[in-house]
């Protein structure tokens, strides 16, 4: 035992003599490992030092399986994972009460609509409008930022889309409204945004990375595309809604003219909606040859995609014939957005699709 430590080969000694070993190594800072080899009882020499368990590393020889210890932990990253898990939670949180005062906020919107078309005091046509614009810019603000969180386009799954197709219902209705002046329909957008935003307590808020089916130009095309359409709908079926009201509750001359002009208003929305729904499906098949190899797969994403543009063609056709025009086209536009609806969000739970992403 006279000469150097480090250097020389010992069998098993007593507890003592190893904790002067391992600090004569931690005085000269050099990275060994007192290892053994398991089928000889004689200790040797490798170049790494006991950092296994002073910070958790792995080893090549694992000395905490051979006595019967616990796998040494790096408390450092499982302080990183818990700080990880507790700001997801409280993001997870915050997304939720944030979705929760749109809700509130869009039914309030709705109730001051509905109140000032039945008032027809320009004071609440006002409010209304005033309110429903803050909460607008809200809105998009909000999707901003979760787009700047996720550092990608914020429309890439079922939960972020659901709260693009509330966005641009709102945002087309402002921006017909200065023309159409139908404040009662604002209040029945109002209201399926509010439906449309509740269905996101269905779904997780988390992040998740992009797969790279997504990682495409084609996706902002895609999507607003589509959901340009869809919102067009969605303001058509508000009107077929209200127009179908009106037709069994009101009776007189002024009912008829409202009737006529929601009429002329439902065929307008479809009209707008129908040109970004084919595109939509367009740049759709565009993508699906550059990520699958083929236009069109009967995917039931896709077929009910195509069964939803067929309906509204039909109601544009309709709107041709003056014995469909004011009887039938409402009907068939409420079917249209059902079919829009099972498209969107039916088919992603209750059938297997390419699209499950969305």
């Amino acid at each position: 035992m006279g000469g150097n430590p480090t250097t020389c080969i010992w069998p098993e000694g007593p507890i003592r003599l190893r904790r002067i070993y391992r600090w004569w190594d931690n005085q000269k800072n050099t990275p060994h490992l007192l290892t053994w080899d398991a089928s000889s009882p004689i200790r040797h020499k490798t170049r790494r030092d006991w950092s296994t368990k002073r910070f958790g590393t792995d080893s090549a020889d694992p000395l905490w399986r051979t006595r019967g210890e616990e796998r040494p932990r790096n408390t450092y990253q499982g302080s990183r994972d818990r700080l990880k898990k507790w700001r997801t939670q409280v993001s997870d949180w915050i997304i939720s009460v944030t979705i929760g005062i749109f809700i509130l906020a869009y039914l309030v919107f709705a109730a001051v609509s509905f109140v000032a078309f039945a008032s027809e005091r320009k004071v609440l046509f006002y409010l209304a409008t005033a309110f429903g614009l803050i909460i607008l810019a809200a809105h998009g603000a909000a999707i901003v930022m979760r787009g700047i969180e996720a550092r990608h386009l914020p429309w890439t799954n079922t939960y972020e889309t659901l709260i693009l197709l509330g966005f641009l219902i709102v945002a087309i209705y402002f921006a017909t409204y200065r023309r159409y002046r139908m404040i009662v329909v604002g209040g029945f957008a109002g209201l399926i945004v509010s439906a449309i935003l509740a269905l996101t307590s269905l779904l997780s808020p988390e992040i998740e990375p992009l797969i790279p089916s997504l990682k495409s130009n084609w996706l902002l095309f895609h999507v607003v595309s589509a959901f340009i359409g869809y919102s067009s709908f969605a303001l058509a079926a508000a009107s077929a809604g209200i127009h179908l009201g009106l037709k069994f509750f009101s009776r007189g001359g002024k009912a008829e003219n409202r009737l006529e002009y929601l009429n002329w208003l439902t065929y307008r929305f479809i009209a707008f909606g129908f040109p970004f729904l084919t595109l939509g499906i367009s740049a759709g098949a565009v993508w699906a040859n550059a990520s699958w190899g083929r236009y069109w797969n009967w995917d039931p994403k896709e077929t009910w995609a195509f069964i939803t543009w067929l309906i509204y063609g039909i109601c544009l056709h309709m709107q041709c014939d003056k014995g469909c025009r004011g009887t039938w086209v409402p009907f068939v536009t409420l079917l249209g957005f059902a079919t829009v609806m099972f498209t969107y969000f039916g088919v992603n739970f209750w059938l297997s699709s390419l699209h499950a992403y969305w």
